[in-house]
C-alpha cells in the first residue's frame, strides 16, 4: 500500500538525518563494553569479563583503558611552549612543494626548510578558519594524559614559490578550500622573489610515529570500540570551536530519546557508550581553573577572546554535570557576565570581530531583531498607514456606495410614534406611554474593504512568524432590521437577519524586516492586479521556453538558460509567499438587547451593557497558492460548510470593560491538495506544461490541468467546536474544545481516518487592543459626526500583540478508526502542550518560565547554561510538549482501578487561585468549595477510567473512548505530581517530553537559532509526534492547511 510505504520512508529519512555527524551516547548500559579495559591491577579484561564485572558492580566507568603510546594515566600536567618546539629557524624561508588533500574547510600544503644544516625536513602547514580548535584539542588532550605530536603555532611564515603563476594559483586554491578571503592569512607578497608571507598558521611534522588525535578526525576503523578513543567524543565536543568564540554556546549536547547527543566533526565514527562517557567526565572533572587557563593560553588567542572562551569551556563542562555527575557541587564557578578592561569584552560579549595578526574572526555581526528601535518605528508607521487606508476606504464606501441608514430609519419611527402620542394627548387629554411594538425595514449594503497589515504569528492558515498582508474584499449584503418602540429610553432591543456574499483577495508575504516591508508598493493592495501581473510573468517564461533560440541550446548552455528563466519565478512568488482567494456566503441572524446609564454630571459618557444571541450558516470556497520551497508550489482548494450559534454579554464605558462570549459551530471542511514541482532537468514540454498549470491557477482559479495529470490528496474534516472567551480590559482568556474526524485520502485511493479531540485554555495580556479602544473612543468624541476608527489586526493570540504575553495548555488525542486486522500501523496517541508566548522577554523572565517548568516536571528540562547567551528574546515562544504513546495509554487504562483511585485520592491537587477562599457561606452553612469540586473531579476520573476498563471498553463507541482518554490524560497530567502521572502511564518508556524556545535573541550572532531542552523519556512509536504530524511530513502539507487553521480556532 503506497501511503504506508511512504510513511515508512519518511520515518526512515528522518531517522537517518538525525544520525548525520552526531554522536549518540546511550544513557543506559548497552551490553557492549569497551575492548581495552584493565582492572585495578592493570590486567586486561576481555569483553566477557567486563560484562561479568558489570553484573556484579552495575558500573564500568571506573575502569581505565590500557596504557599505550597515545595515552598514559596522568591528569593535569602543565603545558609549555617547548612541548611543540619544532626547532625551526626564526628566519626560515620555506620552499613550497605542493598542496595535499585536506578536510573540507581547511588547506594543507607541504614545505621544505632551507636554512637547516644537513638534511632538510618537510613540514605540513595548516590553514583554516577554525585552526584554534586544533590547538584547543591538543592542549585538552595533553591535560587528560594523551600524547599528541607537536603542533607549532607560528605568527608568520615565509614561503618561496617557483614563480608568480604558482603563487597566484596557491592563493586561489587557498580561498577555494577554506571558503574565505586569502587576505585573512596573506601579509605580504614579494613579486620579485616570489615570496609569500602568511600569518597565523599551524606547522606540523610531515611524519609522526603516532596518530595525531588533535586533528579531531577519527574513523570507526581506528576507534575499534576502544575506550581510550571512543570517550574522546566528550573531549572533542567540549572544545569544538568552529571559528566564532562569541557564537560558541555556553552548554554542550542535549538529551534526546534517552541518548546524549553531541554534534562534532567525524561524529558518526564514534560508538561511545555511557560508561565511556562517564569515564571521560570523571577525568574532565579533575581539571581545575588553572588547567582551563593553560588550555586557552596556549591556543594563542587575543586576551579578551581567551577570557571569554575560558568561561565558556568551564560552563560547557558544567552542562555535563546534570547528565553524568552526582550533584551541582561538581560544577565549576563561572562568570557569564565576564568583562575585560579594554572594552573588547563586555558582559560576556565580544565587541569587535577582527584582531590584527589573526586569520580567524572570533565574533560575527549580530542577527538584527525584528523589534529593534528602527523596526519598532516602522511597526507603528505601518499601523498608522493601515488606519489611514482603512478610513479612506470607509469614506469611499460612505460617499460612493450604498448602505441602508438604519439610524435614520429608527429616528423616523420614533418621531412617528411621538407624533401619534401627542395627537392622542390632544384628543383625550391623557398622556399615554408609547405601547411596545416592533417595526422592520429591508437593508442592503455594498462596499469594499482594503488593508495592509503587519501581523505577527500565524494568519489565515500560513505558518510565518511575521508577515505583511495585503487584502482587498468586495462585499454585498441584503437583509432586514427589526427595531422596537415603547421601551424606556435607556433600553434597546433589536434583531437583524442578513445574507452576505463577499470575494476576498489576500497576499501574505513572509518578512524579516518591517522597514523593508514599508517600501512595498501600495498598488499591491489591489491583489487582482498583482495576480494578473504574476500571470504575465509566467507567459513570458513560457514564451522564452518556446523560442527558437532556446530550442537550439544544448548541454550546459541549455541548463544555464533554464536557470535564468526559472529565476523569474521569484517575480511570481517569493519563498513563503501566499495568495488566497475566497468566496464567502454567510446567512446570519442576531437578537440584541442593551441598557445605557449616563454617568453623573455628564451627558457624553454612558455605561452600557449589551447582550447578544446569534446564529449563522457559513459557506466558504477558498483557493490558497503558496511557494513552499525553492522549486515547489502548493495549491489548496477548499470548501467549508458550518452551522454556528452563540451569545455574548459586554459592559463598556467609552471602551469595552468586560465581555463574555460563547460560540458553538459544527460542519465539514474539504481540501484538495496539489503540489507542483519545477525541475530544470525536465524536458521543455514538461516545463511548459507545469508553467501553464500555475498560470491557469492564477488566471482562472482553476486546477483543471493539474488534476488531469495528477489527482490531489483530499483532507476532510467533520468537526464540532466550542469556544468560550472572556475579556477584562487587558486580560483575555479563551477556552477551546474540538472534536474533529479527519480523513486523508491518497490519490491512489487509500484512506486514513482518525478522530482528533482537543481541549485547552489560553490566558494572556493584550495591551494594544485597549490602546486601540481608547484611541477610537477619543476619535469618536472628537469627531461625533464622522466615522473615523482604527482596527487592530492580529493573529488572535495576546502573545503576538505589542508587549503582550500569553500562556496556553492544550491536550490533544488521536484515535485511529481501524477495522479488525487492519494493516494500518497507526495507534492511539495523546499530547499535552504547554506554551508561553510573548512580544519580548529578558533572561529573568525566561528563568521564571524555566522554574515553572522545573517545578511542574520535577527536574531541569532546560539547564541554566542554555540561557547564558540570552539577554533578551523577541517574539518568543516557549513550548513544552509531552507525547504519550499507545503503550502508555494502554498502561493507564489497564492500571488497577482501585489502586489508581487510591493514588488519585492521595495525590490530587486542585488548581486554585491563591487569593480565593476554599469556603463560601450558604445561609448559615459553611461549604468547602475546594473539597466539593475535588470530590466531583475524582468521581469523573473514576467513571472515565472504569468505562475504559476491559469489561466495558468493547461496548464503548469510538467517540466515547476518545472522550474518556482525552479527559483522563488532560486531567491527570494537570492535577497530579508528574512523578505520579509518570507512574500511571508506565514510566518514561512510554512518553517523550521536550521543550523548545524560539524567537530572535537580541545582540547575538546566532540570534535566530532555537534553544532545545533535554528530553525526558523516549519515542514510544515510530510515529513520534502522532498521526497528523506523520501524515503532514509524508505528504508535505503545511500544518495550517492540514489543521484547517484558516477556519478552525487555535490556541
Amino acid at each position: 500500500m503506497y501511503l504506508y510505504r511512504l510513511l515508512g520512508l519518511v520515518v526512515l529519512l528522518f531517522s537517518a538525518a538525525a544520525q548525520a555527524e552526531i554522536v549518540s551516547v546511550p544513557l543506559t548500559y548497552t551490553s557492549h563494553p569497551a575492548k581495552d579495559l584493565v582492572d585495578e591491577n592493570g590486567k586486561s579484561l576481555s569483553v566477557i569479563e567486563a560484562k561479568k564485572l558489570w553484573r556484579q558492580t552495575q558500573d564500568l566507568s571506573h575502569l581505565n583503558p590500557k596504557e599505550t603510546d597515545i595515552w598514559k594515566n596522568t591528569i593535569g600536567k602543565s603545558l609549555t611552549p617547548e612541548l611543540d618546539d619544532l626547532a625551526i629557524d626564526k628566519e626560515e624561508t620555506f620552499s613550497y612543494i605542493d598542496k595535499v588533500i585536506s578536510p573540507i574547510g581547511s588547506f594543507r600544503f607541504v614545505v621544505n626548510e632551507t636554512k637547516r644544516k644537513g638534511a632538510k625536513r618537510n613540514f605540513n602547514i595548516w590553514l583554516s578558519k577554525d585552526s584554534r580548535s586544533i590547538l584547543l584539542r591538543k592542549n585538552l588532550l595533553r591535560k587528560l594524559g594523551y600524547i599528541v605530536p607537536k603542533i607549532q603555532h607560528r605568527q608568520q611564515v615565509r614561503i618561496q614559490f617557483k614563480g608568480m603563476a604558482t603563487l597566484k594559483g596557491f592563493l586561489e586554491d587557498l580561498e577555494t578550500s577554506t571558503f574565505a578571503d586569502s587576505n585573512r592569512w596573506k601579509v605580504e607578497v614579494d613579486e620579485q622573489k616570489y615570496i609569500l608571507v602568511l600569518q597565523d598558521v599551524l606547522i606540523l611534522g610531515s611524519n609522526t610515529k603516532i596518530y595525531n588525535l588533535a586533528m579531531g578526525l577519527l574513523g570507526s576503523e581506528t576507534i575499534k570500540h576502544r575506550r581510550v578513543l571512543n570517550s574522546l567524543s566528550l573531549a572533542y565536543a567540549l572544545v569544538d570551536v568552529r571559528e566564532s568564540v562569541d557564537g560558541l554556546t555556553w552548554h554542550m549536547g542535549r538529551v534526546d530519546n534517552k541518548v546524549f547527543i553531541l554534534d562534532i566533526i567525524s561524529g558518526d565514527a564514534f560508538s561511545t557508550t555511557y560508561y565511556d562517557a562517564k569515564w571521560m567526565y570523571e577525568r574532565l572533572k579533575k581539571l581545575t581553573d588553572k588547567d582551563y587557563q593553560e588550555i586557552v593560553d596556549y591556543a594563542y588567542l587575543p586576551k579578551s577572546v581567551g577570557m571569554l572562551l575560558k568561561e565558556k569551556l568551564m560552563s560547557r563542562f558544567n552542562s555535563l554535570v546534570s547528565i553524568f555527575g552526582k550533584n551541582d557541587n561538581e560544577k565549576l564557578v563561572i562568570n557569564p557576565e565576564v568583562t575585560d578592561s579594554s572594552g573588547e569584552l563586555v558582559g560576556g560579549r565580544l565587541t569587535q570581530d577582527n584582531w590584527q595578526g589573526h586569520a580567524s574572526r572570533y565574533s560575527f555581526d549580530d542577527t538584527e531583531s525584528p523589534l529593534s528601535k528602527s523596526e519598532m518605528v516602522a511597526y507603528f508607521k505601518s499601523k498608522f498607514y493601515s488606519g489611514i487606508i482603512q478610513n479612506l476606504v470607509s469614506y469611499v464606501n460612505e460617499k460612493l456606495l450604498y448602505e441602508t441608514d438604519i439610524q435614520e430609519a429608527a429616528i423616523e419611527k420614533a418621531v412617528e410614534a411621538q407624533k401619534e402620542q401627542f395627537i392622542k394627548l390632544l384628543e383625550t387629554g391623557k398622556f399615554e406611554r408609547i405601547p411596545f411594538s416592533a417595526w422592520a425595514i429591508p437593508t442592503a449594503k455594498g462596499h469594499i474593504a482594503a488593508s495592509r497589515d503587519i501581523i505577527t504569528g500565524s494568519y489565515l492558515g500560513t505558518d510565518n512568524m511575521i508577515q505583511i498582508a495585503d487584502s482587498l474584499e468586495f462585499i454585498g449584503e441584503v437583509g432586514a432590521f427589526v427595531g422596537t418602540l415603547g421601551l424606556p429610553t435607556e433600553y434597546q432591543v433589536y434583531a437583524t437577519g442578513n445574507a452576505r456574499f463577499s470575494r476576498a483577495y489576500t497576499h501574505v508575504k513572509s518578512i524579516k524586516s518591517i522597514k523593508k516591508a514599508l517600501k512595498e508598493p501600495y498598488r499591491n493592495i489591489i491583489v487582482p492586479y498583482m495576480k494578473r501581473k504574476k500571470a504575465r510573468s509566467l507567459v513570458g517564461m513560457i514564451d522564452d521556453l518556446r523560442s527558437e533560440e532556446f530550442s537550439q541550446l544544448e548541454g550546459e548552455e541549455r541548463t544555464a538558460r533554464v536557470e535564468e528563466i526559472f529565476n523569474e519565478l521569484d517575480e511570481v512568488m517569493a519563498m513563503g509567499d501566499s495568495l488566497i482567494i475566497s468566496n464567502n456566503l454567510i446567512l446570519a441572524g442576531s437578537l440584541n438587547g442593551g441598557v445605557q446609564v449616563p454617568f453623573p454630571n455628564t451627558d457624553k459618557i454612558n455605561a452600557e451593557l449589551v447582550l447578544q444571541l446569534n446564529t449563522r450558516k457559513v459557506n466558504i470556497w477558498r483557493l490558497h497558492i503558496t511557494r513552499s520551497g525553492e522549486n515547489t508550489f502548493q495549491i489548496y482548494k477548499s470548501r467549508a460548510n458550518a452551522m454556528g450559534y452563540g451569545g455574548g454579554i459586554q459592559a463598556s464605558a467609552l471602551i469595552p470593560i468586560v465581555s463574555l462570549n460563547l460560540d458553538r459551530q459544527s460542519g465539514e471542511i474539504q481540501t484538495a491538495f496539489h503540489s507542483l514541482e519545477f525541475n530544470n532537468q525536465d524536458d521543455t514540454k514538461t516545463m511548459i506544461r507545469n508553467l501553464s498549470k500555475l498560470r491557469q491557477v492564477l488566471v482562472e482559479n482553476s486546477v483543471e490541468l493539474m488534476q488531469a495529470d495528477q489527482k490531489p490528496f483530499f483532507i476532510n474534516h467533520q468537526f464540532k467546536e466550542q469556544v468560550n472567551s472572556y475579556r477584562n480590559l487587558t486580560h483575555q482568556k479563551l477556552g477551546l474544545k474540538l472534536k474533529d474526524r479527519l480523513k486523508v485520502s491518497h490519490p491512489e485511493g487509500y484512506d486514513v481516518e482518525f478522530l482528533i479531540r482537543s481541549t485547552g485554555m489560553r490566558k494572556g495580556t493584550n495591551y494594544i487592543q485597549v490602546g486601540y479602544d481608547v484611541l477610537n473612543a477619543a476619535l469618536d468624541q472628537a469627531f461625533e459626526n464622522e466615522d473615523i476608527s482604527f482596527t487592530n489586526t492580529e493573529s488572535g493570540n495576546p502573545g503576538d500583540s505589542f508587549y503582550g504575553s500569553s500562556f496556553s495548555r492544550q491536550t490533544m488525542t488521536e484515535v485511529p478508526d481501524l477495522e479488525e486486522k487492519s494493516e494500518i500501523p497507526f495507534e492511539n496517541y495523546a499530547q499535552v502542550k504547554s506554551q508561553w508566548k510573548g512580544w519580548s522577554a529578558n533572561r529573568s523572565k525566561l528563568l521564571e518560565i524555566k522554574r515553572d517548568i522545573d517545578t511542574k516536571y520535577g527536574r531541569d528540562v532546560f539547564s541554566d547554561e542554555m540561557f547564558y547567551d540570552t539577554d533578551e528574546i523577541n517574539l518568543y515562544t516557549v513550548n513544552v510538549i509531552l507525547s504519550l504513546y499507545a503503550s502508555g495509554i494502554d498502561y493507564l487504562v489497564r492500571y488497577d482501578h482501585q489502586k489508581l483511585m487510591n493514588l488519585v485520592e492521595r495525590e490530587l491537587i486542585m488548581p486554585w487561585p491563591k487569593n480565593m477562599s476554599h469556603y463560601y457561606w450558604k445561609g448559615k452553612r459553611r461549604i468547602n468549595m475546594y473539597r466539593r469540586k475535588r470530590d466531583l473531579l475524582i468521581k469523573r476520573i473514576s467513571q472515565a477510567h472504569y468505562e475504559l476498563s476491559a469489561n466495558y471498553r468493547k461496548l464503548l463507541s469510538h467517540e466515547r473512548q476518545s472522550k474518556n482518554i482525552t479527559f483522563l490524560v488532560d486531567t491527570l497530567e494537570a492535577v497530579l505530581p508528574f512523578k505520579v502521572f509518570s507512574q500511571l502511564v508506565g514510566g518514561d518508556d512510554h512518553f517523550y517530553l521536550k521543550g523548545t524556545i524560539n524567537g530572535f535573541r537580541v545582540g547575538r550572532e546566532n540570534g535566530e537559532e532555537s534553544i532545545e531542552s533535554h528530553a525526558i523519556g523516549e519515542f514510544g512509536s515510530e510515529f513520534s509526534a502522532g498521526i497528523a504530524d506523520t501524515l503532514r511530513k509524508a505528504i508535505k502539507i503545511s500544518q495550517g492547511e492540514l489543521g484547517a487553521h484558516w477556519f478552525l480556532r487555535r490556541l
